[in-house]
């Protein structure tokens, strides 16, 4: 799912497109259920933690990209 969003992305960064945007926020949300699901030790917090940097950043880019 997240190389498909990427490729939408990449696609649709001239265009301004909101879809992007939902793309993004979808991302983050899913990741940040499973950061929420799994079990909680410390090696798998820091692992779900690193992996909700690129759905950030990905939505990040989106919004600053339909703000521009």
């Amino acid at each position: 799912m997240e190389i498909i969003t990427g490729l939408v992305g990449v696609l649709s960064a001239n265009k301004k497109s909101s879809l992007v945007l939902i793309l993004g926020i979808v991302l983050f949300i899913v990741n940040l259920w499973e950061f929420f699901t799994y079990d909680q030790n410390i090696t798998q917090i820091v692992i779900h933690a690193l992996t909700l940097i690129v759905p950030y950043y990905y939505l990040h880019n989106a919004y600053r990209n339909i703000r521009s």
